[in-house]
Formats: structure tokens, C-alpha cells, sequence
């Protein structure tokens, strides 16, 4: 019996899976490790961002050797306040700025002597010294700018502190008196006579604050006046400066204050 061969389309089915496929296409070299040069550079990038040991030791060094400099700056500081007192050298210091600050009276332009006290009044001074010295009251021309209000410069600021019960600063008072001063002098323009003008500024200095003020603002004073039975709370370090510069003039009784000014 003839035997007959399985038929031609059978070995093509059954060999179709290689005709379907597609081709095998060859990839380039730089293709086929691809993948591994990727790897290869996130694990190096990787490797390089990472901080090294020596790296986080030498930054936690860092941050203790400057946090040791602020606590001992710091510690610095607390030892060693702002100066809220008046030194000798504070002195010191303001006898050279005497000489290098402009002030507003130049040393020969006026005569200005300071009477410390409490309460003294301006009318009964005034009969004393006579008309030839302008007497001046701080404390009444604090009372007249706060009473001007708006109209004057320091009238609401002078409000303000009264409000509040707090002190005047001693630049506002030694400006009030220097501006009564100018105007003063200004109104006397017109006098012919070329005689300096006398000035007294009574109830003033109550501090050496003021009496500093003035002298580096106004004008290096030519006396201050030491009357024996009036009680001075100005302190002993007012009287002493004025003293090393031979500047007090003293007088046993308030009566006796136009002496000063008849021996001129």
C-alpha cells in the first residue's frame, strides 16, 4: 500500500509560528547596555550627594565653636551694662567736647550763671539782681510751651509726658532755656550800647545731666551760684564739677545774691 506524506499545508501550519514572528533585528552595542550604564551613573550620582562622615563631623564642630563664641559674647555683654550713671571720665570727656562743639552762645556773646534751687520765684530774684540781668525760670517756660499746646514746639510732647507722669529730658529743658536766651538777646539787638548781656537761670541745674547738657548745647556757664541757706538736691558731683574749674560763687543768704552783681 502506498503511503502518502502528510500534506505540504500541515508542515506549513505547523512551522508558521516562524513566519508570523517578526525578525530578530541585531541592537547596537551602546543599546544593549544601556541599562547598565544607567545604573551605573545613579548609583555614582548617588555615591557623590551622599555626606561623607568627616563631613557631618567637621559641620557639628562648626555649629558648637560658634554657639560657644555667642554665649560668651553674650555672657560679655551682662557683665558689662550700659553706662546709666555719669562717670569721672564721662567728665573728662566732656571738657574736651567743650572745646571741639559749636554752641548756640560763643564765650564772650553772653554771661549766663545757673542758681540751683527748688521753687524759687522769678519777681523775687528779679528785685534782687536788679534790671541789668535777665532772669530766667525754667519751670515757667516749661508751663508756658505746654500751655501754647500746638502752637509751640514742644507743647504736645510736654503734654504728653505730664499725662503720663514721666520726667522732662534734660535736652528738651536745656533747649527751651537756650531758645528764651536767643530771643532775648535778639529783642536787645537794638541797643546801642555794647555791654554783654547778663543772664541768671534760676532753679537750674537739678541734676549734672542738665548741667552737661547745657554746657555742650548752650554754652560753657561763667558761674554757678551756691546760696548757703538754700537746700540743693542737685547733688554734691553738680557742685564739685563747677568747683575744678573754679566757677562756684557762694553767698549766705538769698538777700545777699545782688552782691554778685554790683561788683560787675
Amino acid at each position: 500500500m502506498l503511503r502518502y506524506s502528510k500534506p505540504f499545508s500541515s508542515n506549513l501550519l505547523k512551522n508558521a509560528r516562524f513566519v508570523s514572528s517578526p525578525l530578530k533585528t541585531v541592537k547596537p552595542f551602546y543599546a544593549q547596555n544601556l541599562r547598565f550604564n544607567q545604573k551605573k551613573y545613579y548609583s555614582n550620582n548617588a555615591a557623590n550627594t551622599s555626606k561623607s562622615p568627616t563631613g557631618i563631623v567637621l559641620s557639628i564642630l562648626f555649629i558648637s565653636v560658634a554657639s560657644c563664641f555667642a554665649v560668651y559674647y553674650t555672657a560679655k555683654s551682662l557683665e558689662n551694662p550700659s553706662k546709666s550713671k555719669i562717670t569721672e571720665s564721662d567728665l573728662q570727656d566732656h571738657i574736651n567736647g567743650l572745646k571741639r562743639k559749636k554752641t548756640m552762645f560763643q564765650a564772650f556773646e553772653v554771661n549766663i550763671d545757673l542758681l540751683p534751687g527748688e521753687n524759687l520765684k522769678k519777681d523775687d530774684v528779679k528785685k534782687i539782681v536788679g534790671d541789668s540781668v535777665f532772669v530766667i525760670d525754667p519751670p515757667e517756660l516749661i508751663n508756658r510751651e505746654r500751655a501754647q499746646g500746638l502752637d509751640a514746639f514742644y507743647g504736645p510732647f510736654l503734654i504728653e509726658l505730664q499725662e503720663r507722669n514721666a520726667p522732662i529730658p534734660a535736652a528738651v529743658t536745656v533747649n527751651i532755656i537756650g531758645k528764651e536766651i536767643k530771643k532775648i538777646k535778639k529783642e536787645q539787638e537794638n541797643d546801642e550800647s555794647d555791654k554783654i548781656l547778663k543772664f541768671l537761670v534760676i532753679n537750674f541745674p537739678q541734676d549734672l545731666e542738665q548741667s552737661i547738657k547745657f554746657e555742650r548745647d548752650v554754652k560753657t556757664a561763667d558761674s554757678i551760684i551756691k546760696v548757703e541757706d538754700i537746700k540743693n538736691d542737685v547733688g554734691n558731683k553738680v557742685f564739685q564739677y563747677f568747683e575744678t574749674v573754679d566757677k562756684i560763687k557762694t553767698v549766705q543768704k538769698i538777700k545777699n545774691l545782688g552782691n554778685i552783681y554790683k561788683k560787675d
